[in-house]
């Protein structure tokens, strides 16, 4: 995917190079569409497939609850955690394996989970 990104960097600079209205900007915006969509559609394939994986081989999956916000304060971190699409892939897994996957809040310690019975061990401490 980083080849399909470089590209659509390389494309919207050309774009933006472009005069407005000319056949030549035509061309080039039909080109970041086509990357955008290839973009995507590696991100959609790669999400399906980690996710019907992990349905047909695990019997149980907990999702913990992550504050995806503040990790992208690390800018160096932003864009892949903002690709992996955390809520689609939570989606895609609780539709793939209906009552195998459910989400883990914070617990605190000594609680347990009211879905699965699983205790707050399982979280490492702060």
């Amino acid at each position: 995917m980083s080849t399909a990104l470089r590209r659509l960097r390389r494309a919207n600079k050309a774009l933006a190079r472009t005069q407005k209205r000319s056949a030549n900007r035509g061309k080039a915006v039909r080109r970041v569409g086509r990357l955008h969509l290839k973009v995507a559609d590696q991100q959609a394939d790669f999400l399906h497939k980690t996710t019907t994986r992990l349905a047909g081989s695990k019997r149980a999956i907990a999702v913990e609850t992550l504050n995806v916000t503040g990790m992208l304060i690390n800018r160096r971190l932003a864009r892949a955690i903002l690709d992996l699409g955390f809520g689609e892939f939570f989606r895609q897994l609780a539709n793939k394996g209906p009552g195998t996957a459910h989400r883990h809040g914070r617990p605190t310690a000594g609680t347990r989970c009211r879905n699965c019975a699983a205790s707050a061990a399982w979280s490492t401490p702060a």
